[in-house]
């Protein structure tokens, strides 16, 4: 099946810090699909959340909508 979301490789660097927010980080969402996302403090889930939603844009990776490559200030 065909991946209605994909994303590639998105990373995330906040201004002054050393360590990524996110490195490399790849998911595909189907429609319809329901998706956790858990891990410990500080491992990205917020940024993560905020990316896929449009609030914050990656620093590198490719994001895919049915296939078709968008703009990573499009949606991440």
């Amino acid at each position: 099946m065909l991946a209605q979301f994909s994303f590639k490789n998105i990373s995330k660097v906040y201004y002054g810090e050393n360590k990524p927010a996110l490195k490399n980080v790849s998911l595909d969402l189907e429609e319809g699909e329901v998706v956790g996302v858990i891990g410990p403090s500080g491992s990205g889930k917020s940024t993560l959340i905020k990316l896929i939603g449009g609030f914050i844009v990656s620093d590198g990776g490719e994001c895919f909508y049915e296939n078709q490559k968008l703009p990573l200030w499009k949606i991440c």
